[in-house]
């Protein structure tokens, strides 16, 4: 929770936040007029603004939060004081920063509005940690200043970014909500050190807005004008917005044109395009994205499942347009792709259907809502049947006998790793012993998995043995050694839960990895670690 002070009349069009998760993650976002200080566990008095099930961006990228997402115009008055309280649902994957300033007082601020030190919070309104700053960035409009709520009509003014993250603590990386995509620099990242304040429940599941987005890459490499490219459809889409990447903070005059089929033989024929959408935005500069809106667009951009549709987005003006050439790829071949949809590699181009120059990838992500759901597979767990069973692909090392190292047992939903005694332990095991273990599953619909790591694990210091669980290259939960000075004896493991029981896997694929170790060949004695799995919770 944070509160915010408009200098001027804004509308919110979209948030970025920190968070170094990559899967799917359903936000909340509410609004309380004046500050939010004394009223964190007053859920009455604040109002529902937006909702969203949206791709998280990852480490050293921002995940945003759309404009599609909001459920009524957020607007805030000139000189009216608002609190906002941007949550997680399921995952504690949220980042804020510890400051030394009060609650209520000014951490970041330009002309049009100031960010005010706030709290972090349990979802939905439980235990709050007071002096925390936002880490992320607010996009607005600019409206014209009257007394009361602006009309339709009102003209909203240059979008603007204000980043809450320049001033963490010396030393911090580079908090930019885009890694720069210059090609002489290397993509910064979000801080990775910033305390972790568990949620005390596991809220109901309700539906969301379907404000979901596709990313490419923001590397940059060379520029012209503009790019074109083809996108494929694997369910009814609307297309809200489009991200794209430009070093240019100065006005850029822009024009997006579509031709059905894609565009592929039609670079030079500008009679088979149509223009959906053009206009004027200001460049959002060196490490942001610039984002063209549905404001600007003519009519609405629609694809249905199984179409093919090409996209020319081009300044007219300039040629500051980024995106990145691929050696092994060839226009047409997917670069990028979800369940909803694929963005395929395409040219940069010269403006206005200039020159052209192949294998090149759109540099940006693409915003849109979903109208209906994919076509249907034949492969049953692509249909929401959860999978019955769990395949396990396992490697161990260090391990002497067959009897130990991995154990796979109740259809791959249990996973253990037995360690060997240590030669110090009446056994004959002088190594480091150490085991991975992956597997690929699949879900048709939103499913909670639950986890449960549990063993005995050696007594005589901490942080010896570790099992480590990922999903999707995301630590989940890990357990580790007990310090009690004993050596040669077993006990309860230490457990620590990243995300809490239930994980609720999106549709689609997912990667699970079990990592363990020893980390030395001593002190070991009837040592165990497991994992537990399933669809409900677990004894």
């Amino acid at each position: 929770m944070f509160g915010v002070v408009a200098k001027t009349t804004i509308q919110i069009e979209s948030i970025y936040v920190n968070s170094p998760y990559s899967g799917m993650i359903e936000f909340e976002v509410y609004k309380i007029d004046g500050s939010s200080n004394g009223r964190e566990k007053s859920p009455n008095e604040w109002n529902l603004v937006g909702t969203a099930r949206v791709e998280g961006g990852g480490e050293g990228k921002p995940t945003i939060i759309p404009s599609s997402a909001f459920l009524e115009t957020f607007t805030i008055h000139k000189g009216q004081t608002v609190g906002i309280y941007v949550t997680m649902k399921y995952q504690l994957q949220l980042r804020y920063s510890p400051v030394q300033l009060a609650v209520g007082d000014v951490f970041a601020e330009n002309s049009d509005l100031a960010i005010l030190v706030g709290t972090g919070n349990d979802y939905p309104f439980s235990n709050f940690y007071s002096k925390r700053m936002f880490n992320g960035a607010l996009v607005y409009s600019k409206l014209q200043d009257t007394p009361s709520t602006p009309s339709a009509s009102s003209t909203p003014l240059p979008t603007a970014l204000v980043p809450t993250s320049a001033a963490l603590p010396s030393g911090s990386p580079s908090t930019s909500p885009k890694p720069s995509p210059a090609p002489s620099s290397s993509p910064t990242s979000m801080p990775t050190t910033l305390p972790t304040e568990s949620p005390s429940t596991i809220p109901t599941p309700r539906p969301t807005i379907q404000s979901l987005s596709l990313e490419t890459l923001w590397e940059g490499g060379v520029k012209n004008s503009g790019n074109m490219f083809d996108i494929v459809a694997k369910a009814d889409l609307r297309i809200t917005s489009f991200l794209v990447n430009t070093p240019s903070s100065d006005n850029i005059d822009f024009e997006v044109y579509s031709i059905k089929g894609g565009h592929r033989g039609n670079e030079q024929i500008a009679d088979r395009w149509t223009l959906v959408a053009n206009g004027r935005v200001v460049g959002a500069g060196e490490g942001y994205p610039t984002i063209i809106r549905a404001q600007h667009f003519k009519q609405d951009i629609i694809i249905l499942a199984q179409e093919t549709l090409g996209l020319y987005i081009t300044m007219t003006d300039k040629r500051e347009m980024r995106y990145t050439p691929v050696r092994n790829k060839s226009a047409g071949d997917v670069y990028a792709s979800n369940l909803d949809l694929a963005i395929l590699v395409g040219t940069g181009n010269g403006y206005p259907f200039g020159q052209f120059w192949q294998q090149r990838v759109f540099n940006g992500s693409i915003e849109y809502q979903r109208l209906s759901e994919g076509k249907v597979s034949s492969d049953p767990v692509l249909q929401g049947v959860p999978f019955t069973s769990i395949s396990w692909n396992t490697e161990s090392s260090g391990v002497d006998d067959s009897v130990h190292g991995w154990s796979v047992l109740k259809h791959g939903f249990l996973a253990r790793f037995e360690v060997e005694n240590s030669y110090t332990c009446d056994g004959t095991n002088s190594m480091t012993q150490v085991g991975e273990a992956t597997s690929v599953v699949s879900v048709g619909s939103p499913t909670p998995l639950y986890f449960e790591l549990r063993g005995m694990g050696e007594q005589f210091e901490a942080g010896y043995e570790m099992l480590t669980f990922e999903i999707d290259g995301n630590v989940i939960a890990s357990a580790t050694s007990v310090a009690r000075g004993i050596e040669c004896s077993a006990g309860p493991v230490s457990v620590t839960k990243e995300v809490p029981s239930p994980y609720y896997l999106s549709p689609g694929k997912h990667h699970l990895r079990l990592k363990f170790t020893t980390r030395d060949g001593y002190d070991h004695s009837g040592v165990y670690y497991e994992i537990g799995l399933g669809f409900e919770p677990l004894p």
